[in-house]
């Protein structure tokens, strides 16, 4: 949370995070008060209509260099796999053979 409080901008990679310390935060003990609880249930049963889970953000946090390990890795690799997949067939970007590509340039996006 460290990160999060001392980041200069706002960070849609930082979400998950933030969700999963809300979870930690309201999760009920026993000696919480009745009132307490019912805060604490209130907020778990918003959260995730306030913050949904989207692929967008689980690659945002991929291709953060603070968040990336909080994606496991097989997870990881098939979502960039997924959205490059998707990114290519609606021709904004292309892959160019690194044979063919001694510019070093492997990936060409497309302008619109």
């Amino acid at each position: 949370m460290t990160v999060i409080a001392s980041s200069s901008s706002t960070v849609l990679s930082f979400v998950l995070l933030i969700k999963a310390k809300i979870q930690k935060l309201c999760s009920t003990a026993d000696k919480d008060d009745t009132l307490i609880r019912l805060v604490k249930k209130k907020v778990l049963k918003n959260l995730d209509k306030r913050l949904p889970e989207s692929e967008y953000m689980k690659i945002s946090q991929i291709l953060d260099l603070e968040t990336r390990t909080s994606v496991p890795q097989n997870e990881a690799i098939e979502l960039l796999k997924k959205s490059v997949a998707k990114l290519k067939s609606t021709g904004f970007i292309q892959l160019v053979s690194p044979v063919l590509a001694q510019t070093g340039t492997l990936v060409r996006f497309t302008q619109f």
